[in-house]
């Protein structure tokens, strides 16, 4: 499986000079198995990568749009995704249940008159909505895809994707709980708040996981849904991660701001003699996961 980072900060895009490195837009992340093509939250990165695609002649026009909640920065590009106005492309877009909407409604919603002058009846591709629940699994081709509830707004799912022996972990917009206020900090304390979402990641080959804070700005922030990066290198430890790969910045982080991130994460693992790989997400990133 090929994995390609289109875009990694979270909130609201930041383009400019001190972006640089890690770049401004917001998620999108593609995984490619053999023909099958898998996307990952639909922020501003979705529109580079749909202007990348279409140049792609030889490749599948099935594409299979995973959307982990449909908060702004995870919906910010589907009105420029360049695949949805070719009628030689479908597809399928996977969210979760919630709130009883109606299947499609963020994009009727922020493709409303009051907010974008057309409507999604533009589009000529074949769009086909599957709503998804919490703690099920399912298949794209060969792919299992498990869903998991994270602790963030309602209805958002973390996912798993596992193919032979091998399995990478989604879980962007999560919040690690632990006693961040005590100084006593724990593994023991984390773990058992976290119980679930650590068995759910138990052993993966990949992890990309929220890190939008650091120690400093996660304190007033608590409640928020998103994980700092001191908490996550503990989870990805006691769950015994092979590769953690930070994601989902604030939009107020630096290109070297996000160095800081990553360093202190590093010494983290140093400290407890860990195997865990640790590294920073970045646009244009790529990785592969042999089988």
């Amino acid at each position: 499986m090929k994995i390609k980072f289109w875009g990694v900060r979270g909130s609201i895009p930041v383009p400019g000079k001190s972006t640089l490195k890690y770049g401004g837009n917001t998620p999108c992340v593609q995984l490619q198995f053999d023909d099958t093509n898998i996307i990952l939250d639909a922020g501003t990165g979705l529109r580079e990568f749909g202007n990348y695609l279409i140049t792609q002649h030889n490749s599948s026009k099935q594409i299979n749009l995973l959307i982990s909640h449909t908060h702004w920065d995870h919906i910010q590009g589907i009105p420029f995704f360049l695949p949805f106005f070719r009628k030689e492309y479908y597809v399928k877009i996977f969210s979760s249940i919630t709130r009883g909407n109606e299947e499609g409604f963020f994009i009727d919603a922020q493709m409303n008159p009051n907010f974008f002058p057309v409507s999604k009846e533009i589009f000529n591709a074949q769009i086909e909505f599957d709503r998804i629940m919490e703690n099920i699994s399912f298949y794209i081709g060969e792919i299992r895809v498990d869903t998991l509830p994270v602790n963030h707004s309602l209805g958002t799912l973390a996912y798993k994707f596992s193919f032979g022996n091998k399995s990478l972990i989604y879980m962007t917009d999560n919040e690690i709980r632990f006693n961040i206020r005590d100084n006593n900090f724990s593994e023991e304390g984390l773990y058992q708040l976290n119980e679930n979402l650590i068995e759910f990641c138990q052993n993966a080959d990949v992890l990309i996981h929220d890190c939008m804070y650091n120690k400093e700005n996660l304190i007033s922030k608590i409640g928020w849904g998103h994980s700092n990066n001191i908490s996550v290198t503990h989870f990805s430890i006691l769950a015994g991660v092979k590769k953690l790969v930070l994601f989902h910045y604030d939009p107020d982080f630096s290109d070297s701001a996000i160095d800081k991130l990553l360093q202190d994460a590093l010494n983290i693992i140093k400290e407890k003699d860990s195997d865990l790989e640790c590294i920073a997400s970045r646009e244009g990133m790529e990785l592969e996961i042999v089988i």
